[in-house]
């Protein structure tokens, strides 16, 4: 038998390394000081927040697309200017 099982067999499995999950161990103080309202303070304040942004959010996401959206337009400008800048040099 190993010092483990041994170790197990002589507190009946119910300390922390004798292989118990620790929710069934009701001797250990809690964790956490979280409390049920802490968590439902937190939802409220970054659904808040995410109402408050929504505008900007989708602003920015339009932003960082604007380039690719209007990649054809760009070009075809490009393509139009570059043709007069050679028509204006070949008059000259």
């Amino acid at each position: 038998m190993s010092k483990k099982q041994s170790k197990e067999s002589k507190d009946g499995g119910n300390s922390p390394a004798g292989g118990t999950l620790y929710v069934e161990i009701k001797d250990l103080p809690a964790q956490s000081c979280i409390r049920a309202d802490d968590i439902e303070v937190y939802l409220r304040h970054v659904a808040y927040s995410t109402k408050i942004n929504k505008l900007v959010n989708k602003f920015m996401a339009r932003l960082k697309w604007l380039a690719l959206s209007e990649r054809f337009t760009i070009f075809d400008a490009t393509v139009d200017r570059y043709f007069e800048i050679r028509n204006h040099n070949i008059a000259q």
